[in-house]
């Protein structure tokens, strides 16, 4: 990738720049530092300066910041404090359990949790509350569903949505090999994946991919959830809901916790 960027920077000046923004973009996207040959380059040979390279990565941080406000418990008129409380009660409880905390310091929740109360209460209740049947009335097993969210979240390169079910795949029993999988977007035979995970990460993917389902799929799936109707369209339900928080925490560029590691997505074909 350095190799290939660094033959290309020898084009032209305008080139040049124009492939520095990529390069910055790219970088600052991946939570990686731009390396020290690439930064001599763009100084010593195109003249383009690290001044310059500094406002891009200025401009791509800018770019990438948190877009909807935190609210405090303080500020939250009653409707929101309520939903706010919801929240703690519920999606607080699994979160410790699963090893992370969804309120920072000042009491703001982190994640799509702070949308769900920001600036639209009246949606975001009708979804928290979706979340919670999603969670608690499930008739799917948890380590299938689990493997479904992964796929959403590697998919739609959603950082947030990975950080957090990550952790709670491992909790219900899914094997970190095919978590690892999941995240290079390897969904044919992960490894140390049941037959019922294969059938239902590859259903996630295509139903995402093609936005269809072939008889093929869904009979497979059928049969790896002991041809119950009900646990595939609770699973259905979920990768559902779990797509559209997806674009929740993309579009409002909902950050991850200070010291949470970047997962690293591969990018999409």
């Amino acid at each position: 990738h350095t190799v290939d960027m660094l033959t290309l920077l020898t084009l032209t000046r305008r080139s040049s720049i124009l492939l520095s923004q990529t390069v910055v973009r790219s970088y600052s996207e991946e939570g990686r530092k731009l390396p020290q040959e690439l930064r001599s380059m763009m100084r010593d040979d195109w003249g383009a300066g690290l001044s310059y390279m500094e406002a891009m990565k200025n401009a791509v941080a800018s770019e990438n910041a948190e877009r909807l406000k935190r609210k405090l418990p303080e500020d939250l008129g009653i409707r929101e404090k309520k939903i706010y409380d919801q929240i703690i009660e519920s999606r607080g409880k699994t979160g410790k359990v699963s090893g992370f905390d969804i309120k920072d310091n000042d009491g703001s929740l982190r994640g799509p949790w702070n949308a769900m109360i920001s600036s639209s209460p009246e949606i975001g209740a009708c979804i928290e509350r979706l979340a919670h049947a999603c969670r608690h009335n499930n008739s799917c097993p948890a380590e299938l569903y689990e493997c479904g969210i992964l796929v959403i979240a590697a998919k739609k390169r959603s950082n947030f949505e990975w950080f957090a079910h990550e952790k709670i795949a491992l909790k219900v029993g899914v094997q970190p090999e095919t978590i690892d999988d999941i995240r290079q977007l390897r969904f044919h035979n992960p490894r140390g994946a049941s037959d019922a995970q294969k059938a239902l990460i590859l259903y996630t993917d295509e139903l995402d991919r093609t936005h269809r389902i072939s008889d093929s799929t869904h009979s497979a799936a059928l049969a790896a959830l002991n041809h119950s109707e009900k646990k595939l369209v609770d699973f259905v339900w979920t990768i559902g809901l779990y797509s559209q928080i997806a674009f929740i925490l993309n579009a409002f560029n909902v950050p991850l916790p200070k010291d949470a590691p970047n997962p690293s997505f591969l990018p999409n074909s």
